[in-house]
């Protein structure tokens, strides 16, 4: 699982998008588990779920040098949400 503290917005559509870092998405499998572990002022996360995207996907995302560290930019739109099954069930 790859930890993102927080995503960056895309400045011409406002969108959010996660940097992966090239060595991290290396080390994973076919597919990724990306968590965004950002809270808010009042304590809340935005992003409270885990996100799950295929490595094919995120290779093929354009790549960015920032700080010195190459990155896959993904937007999160690119991303399925991965909502625990608990959670859907009390949701009914």
């Amino acid at each position: 699982m790859i930890t993102i503290w927080k995503p960056r917005m895309r400045a011409d559509t406002g969108r959010p998008e996660v940097g992966l870092a090239c060595y991290k998405v290396e080390r994973e499998g076919a597919e990724l588990e990306v968590e965004i572990t950002y809270v808010t002022k009042s304590g809340r996360r935005i992003w409270p779920h885990k996100f799950r995207v295929r490595r094919s996907v995120v290779e093929s995302c354009s790549c960015q040098v920032v700080k010195g560290m190459r990155l896959y930019i993904v937007p999160l739109s690119f991303m399925d949400e991965v909502v625990p099954q608990a959670e859907l069930r009390s949701a009914r």
